[in-house]
């Protein structure tokens, strides 16, 4: 329990001590240093005082305590007093009541050591701190909230010494509650706060009106709750962003959609038609990238990911390999090969899903950074060419005869000039041997990727028009990325549009596949065959 003085502990630690104000000594205090008028009522929100401890030195500060909030701060100001360790990470939005803050944080990197203020024999350790330049929170006014104290007897013993005019040094969260839980409680009233103990000593709480004992001030009639909490923003949305979503989805389709493009995707689609190429068997593209792209070799960086990522290999993913490379995904790089211009190492992982127990894919990671930089970042992503889902869905409705269908591996079907191969580069593990493959073809991942597609969709379908006419307008405007959806007034109408959206896509390496109708006729013709039976 907090006394009026705190000068009397029989364990007090002989240290070098500092506050939010500088370097200080070990001082007494005295409930007459305390103003008998305050100018105004100071409402605050709980608040203890506290040492932090590490070796020989002593920071004195306040801490607020905030049982609704998710982490323990330490200013930078008693980290770098205290000789923390730390390690920089980058900023995270945390919320104060209905306000985002960007603080830039750095994670302590070894437990802190705490007490009530002057108490020494009984000490607490604190795990997992940040330590950040700024709480966002205002200093306590310490003569009020003695003042506060004061006027009600049983409040009489909780004393707020003044260290650094009352500046708070530290924000103790739920996973602190181990020692500022209450242990002890003055029940409060509608007028009167709260004394709460905790194994940090006594502080205040609750709510109360601006009039105490028989003083009283002209807003005597109005109270205040305190609520100060920190988190993590959460992606539950409020209830009002979450009316106005609703309300937004229910106007979706109904009004005119923006088509203005910027600089960036007109470059990338200057880039596409200028270097769209067919084959013989396929489209192949050049790779929009930004000018100049800034790729530095991150071949270890890779390594080191790809040696974390090979405890956990099944042989089902390092199968995935071997029919990438029967389908020409894929293909071994020679180490004999003179030096590429550009090159990058894609990390990958397994992904599976619970629908598909006996099916695993790799997932090329192109968000992946090395140096600030990762291969998203230096691509242009192009723009949203992307068919309206509504628009699609609507006009599916209209007429009676449906057919859907499946592009298989649309992106596979893209292939990738040489000279952008080697940016897909990426490492595999064979008999604990380290070997070097790219892909030949447009990766899923990719930020360019579902634009890339489209525009390769909508050529084929260009190219071909005068030997499937009926195709360009159900590629351009029946697609919703690789799914097929359209309807028909005939089954007539549909097989013949079908068939020639089948064979277009076929001319530029596409394979349609996965046909289903509500219609007898259309689902004959068009039913699920093994692959290689005659059309």
């Amino acid at each position: 329990m907090y006394g009026k003085n705190f000068g009397n502990n029989n364990n007090q630690q002989s240290s070098k001590r500092a506050n939010l104000n500088g370097p200080s000594t070990s001082q007494n205090f005295n409930v007459n240093q305390i103003s008998s008028t305050p100018k105004y009522w100071f409402e605050q929100l709980q608040l203890l005082p506290v040492s932090f401890i590490k070796e020989d030195k002593v920071f004195d500060t306040y801490a607020l305590i905030d049982p609704g909030s998710q982490f323990k701060f330490l200013l930078d100001a008693v980290s770098d007093y205290l000789e923390l360790p730390r390690k920089y990470q980058s900023s995270t939005t945390v919320q104060y009541p209905s306000v985002d803050y960007e603080m830039p944080l750095s994670k302590i990197k070894q437990p802190i050591t705490v007490c009530s203020f002057n108490q020494f024999d009984e000490k607490f350790q604190i795990s997992t701190a940040y330590s950040t330049p700024n709480l966002n929170v205002n200093a306590a006014n310490v003569t009020e909230l003695n003042y506060v104290c004061d006027a009600f007897n049983e409040l009489r013993h909780i004393y707020f010494p003044d260290i650094a005019e009352g500046k708070i040094g530290a924000l103790l969260g739920v996973n602190a509650f181990a020692f500022t839980h209450p242990t002890e409680v003055i029940q409060g009233t509608e007028i009167r706060p709260f004394g709460v103990k905790t194994k940090l000593g006594w502080t205040l709480a609750g709510e109360y009106l601006k009039t105490l004992g028989n003083r009283s001030s002209k807003s005597s009639n109005k109270s205040k709750v305190f609520v100060y909490h920190v988190c993590r923003k959460s992606p539950e949305q409020p209830l009002d962003n979450l009316i106005q979503e609703f309300w937004s989805i229910e106007n979706d389709g109904t009004r005119k959609r923006d088509n203005t493009i910027t600089e960036d995707e007109k470059s990338a689609i200057r880039i596409l038609e200028s270097t769209i190429n067919h084959t013989g068997e396929r489209y192949e593209i050049v790779i929009p990238w930004k000018v100049p792209a800034n790729l530095q070799n991150n071949y270890f960086s890779a390594l080191n990911q790809l040696n974390s990522l090979n405890k956990r290999l099944s042989d089902m993913y390092q199968q995935t390999l071997v029919t990438d490379l029967d389908k020409n995904y894929v293909k071994p790089v020679e180490m004999t090969d003179p030096p590429p211009e550009k090159i990058w190492y894609l990390p990958h992982h397994p992904v599976q899903s619970a629908n598909k127990p006996n099916k695993v894919r790799r997932v090329a990671n192109a968000a992946s950074k090395f140096k600030g930089e990762s291969l998203n970042s230096n691509f242009l992503t192009g723009p949203d060419l992307l068919n309206s889902l509504i628009g699609i869905l609507v006009r599916f409705r209209e007429k009676p005869i449906a057919i859907l269908a499946d592009i298989e591996g649309r992106f596979m079907q893209i292939g990738i000039r040489n000279e952008d191969q080697s940016a897909l580069r990426f490492l595999w593990s064979i008999d604990n041997d380290v070997r070097q493959f790219q892909f030949t073809r447009l990766i899923f991942g990719a930020t360019c990727s579902p634009s890339c597609a489209i525009f390769v969709l909508n050529r084929c379908a260009e190219d071909n028009v005068e030997t499937y006419p009926k195709a360009q307008s159900a590629i351009k405007s029946f697609f919703y990325m690789d799914d097929y959806i359209q309807s028909f007034d005939s089954p007539e109408n549909a097989n013949a549009t079908a068939f020639e959206v089948k064979n277009c896509l076929r001319a530029g390496g596409f394979r349609l596949t996965k046909f289903l109708s509500n219609h007898q006729q259309a689902s004959v013709y068009y039913s699920r065959r093994p692959r290689g039976a005659q059309e």
